[in-house]
């Protein structure tokens, strides 16, 4: 096994493979794998992949992102040689190297899979790769097991796994620093919120939670205070520790930057959007237990629930369940000198009126905090504006009684609209369905597949293998499985579909199809 000394080169390409000049492919042909040795005596696997750089002879290319990550610098020396009969990957299991990177993992696992193999196609145990979920966002992998050789050449069927993270157990006696004295001052419960407040002030960290709408939380309550404001967001008591702070008055500040990570759109007739985008807003967090001293429903989940305005999941397209990530935010002091209001024309005389009337009747409650260029609906007319602000620096502005009258506002005729998912379009209302007669009596089927569905949620004892849905070709299979799905993704049961093609089974082993 005769090896050749590279000189690292860094490139601007966003994939892990490693390039060399054209001479050199004669040696080294595209997709062959290559070994690496490092001058501290470690060892890397590369696949040779195309280039659209000048390279010299000496020159080994490298993604200068995936460099970094491998602890490579530029000019250092290497020696390198090929590697025959690399064998097929079966099975490969990665990990995320951080929590924020498992959340994005997760989030958007199928696009992951399908889109592995063009970033990298020879895997090794125990070696970091990047995955580009888009061209603005990656993510750093480590390759914990590769099956059945190591290491492997990746192909269409192998069976990609996600490892969750494993939870790190800490010694309690390193990183305790109560003082004795402390056992002896008084105890206060976890209940009072400005207890937690001022506990966790300065333990700020970003966490994320998943969405749910408003309305989950008034079919338990009724009215809820606060609850007309677009950019309140309600949480529960167990889920505050190591959020909030003091601003410099002392105060407990609640503004918090949230940041929607959107995943690639897919429509009704299954088509993909490629560009994944990352909205943020500010909102002001609200703790359900303050109003309301009950358990809730949502108190037995494991996972951070927040509840929020249905504009939050127009606008950015989101189904419940979505994950977002909280973020501190510091608060800009700053006033607001005036506000410009965009609306359609036919909205020109009233829309002044009606903005002021949302925040008379709001302020009434505490601050309303309004966000920029984000479109919301003012009444039950479809009467929709959008907001800037002046400094036109200012992404936000936090209203009270006193300053709302002090402000100037400035109308000005623009199209602003709520965009509507694909995805929600209704095929069907619920009472049509006894108008269809291709698949007997369409309504009887309905319920009795959810009642069946509902039977095998609320009774682990119930087991249920699967439901066929027969008939003959446009009899409304598609349109009775849409219904059902529509049924059980709404409250209580808030489940979530995925519906598979048959044909991206092939390949997949039960275990890897369950997780």
């Amino acid at each position: 096994m005769s090896t050749e000394t590279f000189r690292i080169k860094f490139l601007t390409s966003k994939n892990c493979f490693c390039c060399l000049s054209t001479r050199n492919l004669s040696k080294y042909p595209l997709r062959s794998c290559v070994k690496v040795f490092l001058n501290n005596s470690d060892v890397l696997y590369f696949s040779i992949g195309p280039s659209n750089f000048q390279l010299e002879d000496d020159e080994l290319g490298i993604s200068s992102l995936y460099a970094n990550v491998l602890n490579l610098r530029e000019n250092d020396l290497v020696e390198m040689c090929i590697v025959n009969n690399v064998s097929a990957v079966k099975s490969l299991t990665l990990s995320a190297t951080c929590a924020d990177d498992y959340e994005v993992l997760e989030l958007l696992a199928e696009s992951v899979q399908n889109t592995l193999l063009n970033h990298v196609t020879v895997v090794n145990k125990n070696q970091k790769v990047i995955i580009w979920v888009s061209p603005f966002l990656h993510v750093n992998v480590n390759i914990d097991e590769v099956r059945p050789t190591s290491p492997g050449h990746l192909e269409n069927l192998t069976e990609v796994i996600i490892k969750p993270p494993t939870k790190v157990k800490t010694d309690i006696t390193e990183h305790n620093n109560m003082s004795v004295f402390d056992m002896f001052q008084s105890r206060v419960p976890l209940t009072n919120s400005e207890y937690v407040f001022n506990k966790f002030s300065k333990e700020i960290e970003p966490q994320v939670f998943r969405l749910h709408p408003l309305d989950d939380l008034k079919k338990v309550f009724g009215e809820i205070p606060n609850s007309d404001q677009y950019f309140n967001v309600f949480i529960r008591q167990k889920d505050l520790s190591g959020l909030l702070r003091k601003t410099a008055s002392g105060k407990v500040d609640k503004l918090f930057l949230l940041k929607v990570i959107v995943p690639p759109y897919v429509s009704v007739q299954g088509f993909i959007a490629e560009n994944l985008q990352v909205e943020t807003v500010r909102v002001q967090l609200i703790v359900i237990q303050d109003f309301f001293k009950t358990e809730i429903d949502f108190e037995s989940c494991d996972f951070s629930v927040m509840f929020c305005h249905q504009s939050l999941f127009k606008n950015f397209k989101l189904k419940v369940g979505s994950k977002v990530i909280l973020y501190s935010q510091l608060r800009d002091t700053s006033s607001v000198d005036s506000i410009i209001i965009l609306t359609k024309s036919v909205y020109l005389n009233d829309v002044e009126e009606m903005l002021k009337y949302y925040l008379a009747k709001n302020c009434k409650q505490g601050p309303v905090l309004l966000n920029a260029d984000f479109p919301f609906q003012l009444d039950d007319k479809n009467m929709v504006c959008a907001l800037k602000f002046e400094p036109s620096s200012k992404s936000y502005c936090i209203l009270d009684s006193d300053n709302i009258r002090k402000i100037k506002y400035t109308v000005v005729e623009k199209e602003v609209e709520i965009i509507r998912n694909e995805s929600e379009e209704q095929f069907i209302t619920f009472n049509e369905l006894d108008v269809c007669t291709e698949v007997g009596n369409y309504r009887q089927i309905f319920e009795n597949v959810c009642n069946i569905l509902q039977k095998s949620l609320n009774r682990n004892s119930y087991e249920l293998e699967g439901i066929v849905i027969s008939g003959k070709s446009g009899s409304g299979k598609t349109t009775l499985l849409n219904l059902i799905k529509n049924k059980l993704s709404d409250s209580p049961f808030r489940l979530h579909f995925e519906i598979v093609n048959c044909g991206t089974l092939k390949g997949k082993t039960l275990d890897s199809l369950s997780q």
